[in-house]
């Protein structure tokens, strides 16, 4: 369980997502988004057309090139979206206990993809970023900062004793992550039947068991 200290700490992860926003969408804009991030979920990268986007926003082809210029921009504003929501701090804050920096950044994830089932598909997509070299950077950023994040607090946890030392950050920090992405799949695979956020505690539970101290190895 966290302590406030440490939930106080991590809401800058909120705000941050919020300064990173560099543009607001009007409402119509989202909608095309929204739109488009489903039919990217359901048939894949090459099933997003314009046509089939106008179709489902239920307007016009050239109705739909008045609030982006192309599919390119489209692709643009969903990369920004999953930018957006997938930041974390630049560093985690001295001041948090290690292990619940790090459950807070998981479940953080978890309540993310649970609110937006279609964004965690695009997301966790390797089609998408495979043929499409814009969206294949975003993501090394995306993935880059949360290995810093991460790794920066397993070294927190490691020098205060907190988390075993007998395993590099590295490693802990696939172990972690890898199990989140795994979760996700599964809960994408099962058509988003089971309760990600229940599910995903249970994990955290198990992996902060496997990588916490021993109170007579502390």
């Amino acid at each position: 369980m966290t302590t406030g200290r440490s939930q106080v700490i991590f809401k800058s992860v909120n705000v941050y997502k919020r300064e990173g926003e560099t543009r607001e969408f009007t409402p119509r804009q989202k909608e095309i988004i929204g739109k488009a991030v489903g039919i990217i979920a359901r048939e894949g990268i090459q099933g997003l057309t314009i046509k089939n986007l106008a179709q489902a926003v239920h307007v016009t082809e050239a109705a739909l090139y008045r609030h982006f210029k192309n599919k390119q921009a489209i692709l643009s504003a969903i990369i920004e979206r999953f930018v957006v929501v997938s930041r974390v701090p630049p560093h985690p804050d001295p001041r948090g206990e290690a292990l619940e920096i790090i459950e807070l950044f998981l479940m953080d994830r978890f309540e993310t993809f649970s609110a937006d089932p279609d964004l965690a598909k695009v997301m966790l997509s390797e089609e998408i970023f495979i043929h499409n070299e814009f969206m294949a950077t975003k993501q090394r950023t995306v993935m880059h900062g949360h290995r810093e994040f991460v790794v920066k607090a397993i070294e927190t946890g490691q020098k205060s004793g907190r988390i075993r030392r007998d395993i590099d950050p590295a490693s802990l920090f696939r172990i972690i992550v890898g199990s989140m992405r795994l979760l996700v799949t599964q809960w994408s695979f099962n058509n988003f039947t089971f309760d990600l956020k229940r599910e995903g505690r249970r994990l955290w539970q198990t992996i902060r068991s496997l990588i916490q101290t021993k109170p007579e190895e502390e």
